[in-house]
């Protein structure tokens, strides 16, 4: 634009030409990394919701296994050895 000014319906001076076309050129490149940025950001927030899914799926499956085991069955057949062990030993 400022070349433009300058010059009106003349040819551009080299020096203008050739610093629009490194303003282009940065312009360019910062386009170019902000899209890289996004698409960088994207990519993290699918794979940290996978994360948090696949931790879900953990969590719930250890829940679902101890509900599969007999916990008061246990328990009460661990102080029943104990109990045993105890009196065993007092002998």
């Amino acid at each position: 634009v400022r070349a433009a000014l300058l010059h009106p319906g003349g040819p551009v001076p080299s020096q203008h030409r050739n610093g629009r076309q490194s303003h282009e050129r940065r312009y360019a490149e910062s386009t170019i990394a902000s899209d890289m940025s996004k698409i960088a950001d994207s990519m993290l927030q699918k794979n940290f919701v996978k994360f948090l899914l696949t931790q879900q799926d953990k969590k719930s499956k250890s829940v679902d296994t101890s509900e599969e085991l007999d916990i008061p069955f246990i328990w009460n057949l661990l102080q029943e050895r104990l109990g045993q062990l105890v009196h065993s030993k007092g002998k």
